[in-house]
């Protein structure tokens, strides 16, 4: 039983690892192109200031209108990659917590073999 439960160890932690690892590297990603596009608004205002005509100066205001609207959408999809970073989280400490159970439970009867299914029965319920 004992070295179940160190597998079953090993294997989370090697789960976690790359969970944590995937989740920062899509947080980073959206963060990295929403830095991006704040840094095409910018430049665009900066372009708007300097136009010479007015038609010039509404096609730069309407590029950095749809700039400004990918913005929010990219902030939204960074809240979406966390709440799914934290279902994932989520997840796998369920799995964890249930991991010696994936067998069925055991059928209570008399004898050796029958104890030992027994006993890791109990182990699955004083987890939860």
């Amino acid at each position: 039983m004992s070295r179940l439960l160190g597998q079953n160890n090993v294997h989370f932690h090697a789960a976690r690892e790359k969970l944590e690892k995937w989740a920062g590297d899509m947080v980073l990603s959206a963060e990295k192109a929403l830095a991006d596009t704040k840094e095409q608004i910018k430049a665009l205002r900066r372009q708007a200031r300097q136009a010479v005509t007015l038609e010039e100066q509404h096609a730069i205001q309407q590029q950095s209108q749809r700039q400004e609207k990918q913005q929010r959408r990219q902030r939204q999809d960074i809240f979406k990659a966390e709440d799914e970073i934290m279902q994932k989280r989520d997840s796998l400490i369920l799995l964890d917590a249930f991991a010696p159970c994936k067998q069925p439970w055991p059928k209570v009867s008399y004898g050796r073999q029958q104890t030992l299914q027994s006993d890791e029965a109990v182990a699955c319920t004083s987890r939860l």
